[in-house]
């Protein structure tokens, strides 16, 4: 559905991105998580076509209907519309139980450059690593 080759993106000195090659496929329900500044944001504005990379591309399926929200538009969210219907979530419940790939931007620290990609769900992904998403404190 979605193909990411080679995708580099950065604000002046500071690299978002250097070369990601990342696939979702059909069926696939990702959450991207990472701490504020990882690129969670700028992945999905690139993915979206609203940003351009730098070096790279996005290719998006024939068949794939896309929508993007930005998370400053607020006020126009249509309150008759659930939250499946809007693609975007910070609760941890509505993960576990939607999730089926994970990315990780920035790992832990918020400052890893390489992504890190978990096969499994939101749920196994906290098991393995022993912590929620990166920047939630219980």
């Amino acid at each position: 559905m979605v193909t990411i080759e080679g995708l580099c993106k950065a604000y002046g000195s500071r690299v978002i991105y250097d070369g990601l090659d990342l696939t979702v496929r059909r069926g696939e329900r990702w959450c991207v998580m990472g701490r504020n500044g990882a690129g969670k944001t700028t992945l999905l504005r690139l993915i979206a076509g609203v940003l351009a990379p730098d070096a790279g591309r996005v290719t998006l399926g024939a068949s794939l209907k896309l929508g993007y929200f930005s998370q400053q538009a607020l006020d126009i969210l249509n309150p008759d519309l659930t939250i499946d219907e809007h693609f975007v979530s910070h609760d941890r419940a509505f993960l576990r139980g939607l999730s089926n790939r994970v990315l990780e931007l920035g790992g832990e620290t918020g400052t890893d450059t390489q992504p890190h990609l978990y096969p499994g769900s939101y749920a196994e992904y906290v098991q393995r690593s022993g912590h929620e998403a990166p920047g939630v404190r219980h």
